[in-house]
């Protein structure tokens, strides 16, 4: 008796459970069905899980009805949006009951950016970048002007000149260091690994310009371990930019776990806190007594802007605090050191698979820097060309290729084209609360607005474009503020690199026309150039921004490269 009771117990246990689970299944469609209808049904993803579900992030990415609305963008590119026929591509989970659309046409790009009484920065997404302390990224209304009121007057014109001529002397020193500087002209060496030096040279860039802790290319990083410090300066923050992204994603708990790599990161952020709350009170001082105007770089100038910001009358609540300077100098380089390093790679990879473009940014480079020149800061005005190069780069290979937004109130976007074939205008409802995030891979490959929008062409940020089709920096208000740190920084290491030698392919034979690189054109060489060395060279791994995943070339020396030096040389 008692044994059949026990087995009706766990059947109407089951049945319980079923009848509940039937229950939730049929409410979650409910409201998956009244997500899909509020937004007319418009093209695009219905998955099981959305975008901030951790699980979407742990499984394989691309299933079908499950995830493969993440990461979409740059698998894609613009695939989905030609079959959809749309410029907003939608999405609705079925679990989380998430609405989101994925937008790339530039007229509602720019009301994205542009109306921020509509749109707004979803802080809560980006409370991960609190690491280091609460900054400019981070902040929204009047917590975000105030921190903007003090970053912006920090990236000054002394801030970009000291960023030229580090960038200069540690790309000299690159040279030297590797032994290519004592290369004949006309001899070429295979480097392996572009991607891994323009991290170590971005990373001196950040170290010197940034924090005022001067980095050479073959400094020990253990030799300047102060009393006190289990890692100098350079090693912290070297371990912390290698590792951001652990960082960024670890509770703090992890660290002391008995793992040595962990401990070793978590030693890294504990002895980076340290030296930059011991920096700021040193500056402090320093700014007191009147010894601060021979230091240019960006924490300097952050640390006396919050200080005159505090001294004109705040009652101290104007400047900024401790955690918020560390905090706001930490987004600013850390997030900027990864960003030009990458591009900087992709743009030489471009650059070995187009010797015709290669020689069209030499000619600039050629008239610009002659033999003998001294490199200052004024040359960057002189180099549309290049900077047209990392431009295109961006475009065709953006850091970031998604910038969230959310709707703040029910309202519509124009979709692309803006008028169906019989002249009715096309517009989206967005529910209060959507998120609307720009996907700046297909904004930049758009074929109405970009001609030939899959291919490397430099020379189109040289004429007229539309400017709401192209946001590597994002836009409006909230653009990135360290956009000219970034861009002096990259035409300073690029301009060199192309001046000094000439970029191709590992396995090409070197050129014989050194100074030109005219034997090297794409109608000669294409049939050994197969898609296949392309896409090897542009491969991309997952990362915090867009990175580049293996990318070798081999540099020929060009004919007076080695007679170019810079000012401080």
């Amino acid at each position: 008796m008692g044994s059949a009771l026990s087995l009706t117990s766990r059947a109407n246990l089951w049945l319980t459970a079923a009848l509940l689970a039937a229950s939730w299944l049929i409410y979650r469609a409910l409201l998956f069905r009244k997500s899909v209808q509020r937004i007319g049904d418009h093209p695009g993803f219905r998955s099981l899980l959305s975008d901030m579900n951790i699980i979407a992030y742990l499984i394989p990415s691309g299933i079908p009805y499950v995830n493969d609305h993440i990461g979409w963008q740059w698998r894609e590119k613009r695939l989905r949006n030609k079959r959809l026929d749309t410029s907003l591509v939608s999405s609705v989970s079925f679990i989380d009951n998430r609405i989101t659309y994925t937008v790339s046409s530039p007229e509602a790009c720019r009301i994205l950016n542009g109306d921020r009484r509509k749109f707004q920065k979803p802080v809560k997404a980006y409370e991960i970048l609190k690491v280091f302390g609460s900054n400019i990224v981070v902040t929204e209304g009047e917590e975000w002007r105030r921190h903007r009121k003090i970053v912006v007057p920090g990236f000054s014109e002394k801030v970009f000149e000291l960023v030229w001529n580090t960038s200069s002397w540690i790309t000299f020193e690159l040279f030297k260091s590797e032994g290519w500087s004592a290369l004949a002209p006309g001899r070429g060496m295979d480097v392996l690994n572009i991607p891994e030096l323009t991290l170590r040279v971005t990373l001196a860039v950040l170290s010197t310009a940034s924090f005022g802790a001067p980095l050479s290319w073959k400094q020990d990083p253990q030799a300047s371990r102060p009393a006190g410090h289990e890692m100098s300066f350079v090693e912290a923050i070297s371990e912390v930019s290698e590792n951001i992204f652990w960082l960024l994603a670890m509770p703090k708990f992890v660290y002391k776990l008995p793992i040595p790599k962990i401990q070793r990161i978590g030693l890294a952020d504990r002895e980076l806190r340290s030296y930059m709350h011991s920096m700021i009170q040193t500056r402090r001082e320093e700014i007191k007594n009147g010894e601060y105007s021979a230091k240019d770089d960006l924490f300097n100038a952050l640390v006396s802007a919050s200080m005159k910001e505090e001294s004109e009358g705040k009652g101290g609540g104007g400047g900024l605090t401790d955690d918020e300077l560390v905090g706001n100098t930490f987004i600013m380089a850390l997030a900027g050191h990864e960003t030009s390093s990458h591009t900087l790679a992709f743009a030489i990879a471009y650059l070995a698979l187009d010797p015709e473009k290669q020689a069209w940014l030499f000619e600039e480079l050629s008239e610009v820097y002659p033999p003998s020149h001294v490199s200052t800061y004024a040359d960057f005005s002189r180099l549309p060309r290049t900077l047209a190069v990392i431009y295109e780069t961006l475009r065709l290979h953006p850091a970031v290729v998604y910038i969230p937004k959310y709707a703040t109130e029910d309202t519509w976007l124009p979709d692309d084209p803006d008028v169906d074939s019989e002249g009715r205008g096309r517009r989206v409802f967005v529910p209060k609360g959507t998120q609307c995030g720009i996907d700046t891979v297909g904004l930049h490959r758009h074929p109405r607005h970009w001609k030939d929008p899959d291919s490397f062409r430099p020379e189109r940020f040289l004429q007229d474009y539309n400017r709401d089709a192209f946001a590597p920096f994002s836009a409006g208000a909230r653009a990135c503020i360290g956009r000219k740190f970034a861009e002096v920084e990259m035409v300073a290491v690029l301009s060199l690199l192309v001046r000094t030698y000439q970029i191709i392919p590992l396995g090409t034979p070197d050129p014989s026309d050194i100074e030109t690189g005219a034997d090297y054109t794409a109608s000669s060489h294409e049939p050994t150039l197969p898609d296949l060395l392309t896409e090897k060279l542009l491969e991309t791994k997952p990362g915090v921004t867009l990175t580049p995943r293996e990318i070798g070339v081999r540099l020929v020396k060009r004919r007076g490269g080695d007679v170019w030096r810079t000012e401080d040389e």
